[in-house]
């Protein structure tokens, strides 16, 4: 693109309000919904499918974008019968 690492940066936080690294973790919060709601899949393999690394990071950045945890979310919209069209719209 010939757009430096800085450049991007700065871009995403004067277009989206916010940081390069909360911006990745948004999104990947948002698939950790659809994968949450869609499957039966083990929180932990959908952490990593998600992009996350460890059991903290992906715990904290659940808990700032949706304002619960991982299990209790699932919990909550399984119960709610969410669909996964509504997830993104749910997370973000």
């Amino acid at each position: 693109m010939g757009v430096s690492a800085r450049q991007v940066s700065t871009a995403i936080n004067r277009v989206m309000g916010m940081s390069v690294s909360q911006y990745v973790n948004d999104y990947r919060v948002k698939e950790a919904c659809r994968l949450l709601a869609g499957t039966d899949e083990p929180i932990t393999r959908i952490m990593f499918d998600a992009g996350f690394q460890t059991k903290s990071n992906i715990n904290r950045e659940f808990l700032r974008v949706t304002g619960t945890s991982p299990k209790a979310w699932r919990a909550r919209t399984s119960s709610a019968n969410v669909t996964s069209d509504s997830v993104v719209r749910l997370a973000g």
